[in-house]
């Protein structure tokens, strides 16, 4: 159960703020050591932080029973704490909060007291660069202090699915029987294994290379999300040069982000390194583009192998999940392209959308906030969300807009009408519409096999101001008509 990086140009991070994002983050307290203890046998994938092979700083753990406005040391307490550096699958610190004695994984409703959080310090090796945070419980705050990662969270509840073998996964969830151990996580899986009373489950990545402009843009990105697994991708393809001049960062081949280093390479999802002929060489047989010409800015958490019923088989799970985008992320991916936009107007701008395969794309309720402490930057809440593969989008009106006055102008996939924008994105078995609206309206999607051929109805949209995305089929000679509620045609896409 793991948070998977997918594009080294993403910001993989922790956790979900469980306050008004507020928090003040005062100096550590707990000496190095407090609360540790070794990981449960199995569950440290690299080094555990109480062997000796942790030649470093000790991570230490305090506890608050009054929501944080006083901490004591963890240690001698009934609370402890797991923690480990991995390097694969991806580079991150790995850590779990739990019963200082027995199994670690599950606080019970000991975890659910009014009042309790946690504060983890986890200082980095020297050479490790810390660059986000990401897990499954319920985040207050995250900040970087001193080569350290320092992290305040809140116990959650969590519906955990459990692999031990593929044959076992297998015997639990015969729904799954048509995937391979590589594509279960896409599985529509009916109930959980074990449902966690309250848990923390939380990562923080780190590089060990020389961070790329993009990777220093994201650092101190958060997520949190209590649900059995995501992955989290971070799209900044039109990036904003000091000259105020959008510039191409990263290359997009075969639906992977190689992220552009100072030197001139390209570092992959893979951790590996690219020369630009190896990437012409990639796109030739994969086909690819640079980001920064096709695809709009968008921070995106993808749902994987969640449960859509509890153990139980009857109750609904429902998750929640937050996201903290630092100021300096904001203004340059989600603001305007001449870097003058406001954290206030862009957290107006901002747009969640959620796509489903069985469900479609739907607007969720969501709020965004901005705020100045412990971090200047934007808190995004999704409060509820159902499963069992969602995927949520974040995206901004102010980076995504076409301004037009002019009647309907046409450029390959991409249309004007006025002020509204209509575009199509095709890959591989699937196409996205994306519909940029002025002002809320609803909309039609049309799809015909031929010119002369006979237009069916795809969706019928709801739109609302800013973004609107429809997800669907795509095959060669496809094209896409939209139009108005009365039936007047908008646009053309193929």
């Amino acid at each position: 159960m793991g948070i998977r990086k997918v594009a080294a140009a993403a910001a993989f991070i922790i956790t979900s703020v469980a306050v008004s994002g507020v928090a003040q983050v005062s100096p550590v307290s707990a000496a190095a050591g407090d609360g540790l203890r070794s990981a449960d046998a199995g569950s440290c994938q690299g080094v555990d932080a109480t062997s000796a092979d942790w030649s470093w700083t000790k991570p230490s753990l305090e506890y608050s029973t009054n929501g944080g406005s006083t901490y004591s040391t963890a240690a001698g307490s009934q609370w402890a704490m797991a923690v480990c550096r991995s390097t694969s699958p991806v580079p991150q610190y790995w850590f779990i909060v739990g019963p200082s004695t027995g199994s670690i994984k599950d606080m019970g409703q000991a975890g659910l007291a009014a009042g309790l959080q946690f504060r983890v310090t986890v200082p980095a090796k020297t050479g490790d660069s810390i660059t986000y945070a990401a897990g499954y419980s319920s985040m207050v705050s995250y900040v970087e202090q001193n080569a350290a990662a320092v992290i305040v969270v809140k116990p959650a509840g969590l519906s955990k699915i459990n692999f031990t073998s593929w044959a076992n996964f297998l015997q639990n969830h015969s729904e799954c029987a048509s995937y391979t151990m590589e594509t279960w996580q896409k599985c529509s899986i009916t109930k959980s294994d074990e449902d966690l009373t309250a848990t923390v489950i939380q990562h923080v990545g780190y590089s060990t290379s020389a961070l790329s402009s993009m990777e220093q843009d994201m650092k101190g990105l958060w997520i949190g999300a209590n649900v059995n697994s995501f992955r989290i991708g971070m799209s900044c393809s039109g990036r904003t040069s000091s000259q105020g001049v959008r510039t191409a960062e990263d290359i997009t081949v075969g639906g992977k982000t190689y992220t552009r280093l100072p030197d001139g390479t390209f570092r992959g999802p893979d951790g590996k390194t690219y020369t630009q002929q190896e990437l012409a060489a990639l796109m030739g047989s994969s086909g690819g583009s640079t980001g920064g010409s096709t695809s709009e800015p968008s921070l995106t958490v993808s749902m994987e192998g969640t449960p859509h019923f509890k153990a139980d088989g009857v109750t609904l799970n429902k998750g929640s999940m937050k996201a903290f985008i630092p100021s300096a992320i904001a203004k340059k991916c989600f603001g305007k392209s001449d870097g003058s936009s406001v954290l206030s107007a862009i957290a107006s701008a901002l747009t969640v959308s959620r796509s489903e395969a069985k469900e479609g794309t739907s607007t969720p309720q969501f709020s965004v906030e901005a705020v100045t402490s412990p971090v200047e930057g934007l808190l995004v809440t999704v409060a509820e969300m159902t499963f069992s593969n969602p995927e949520y989008t974040i995206k901004s009106a102010l980076s995504a807009y076409v301004a037009s006055n002019t009647a309907t102008t046409q450029t390959g996939s991409s249309t004007t009408t006025g002020k509204n924008s209509y575009k199509l994105t095709k890959s591989g078995s699937k196409a996205t519409i994306s519909v940029t609206l002025a002002a809320s309206a609803t909309f039609k999607v049309y799809r015909k096999t031929t010119t002369n051929g006979t237009a069916s109805l795809v969706k019928t949209v709801s739109g609302k101001k800013g973004l609107n995305k429809v997800l669907t089929t795509y095959k060669k000679g496809y094209i896409f008509i939209i139009r108005s509620s009365k039936g007047t045609q908008l646009a053309t896409l193929k």
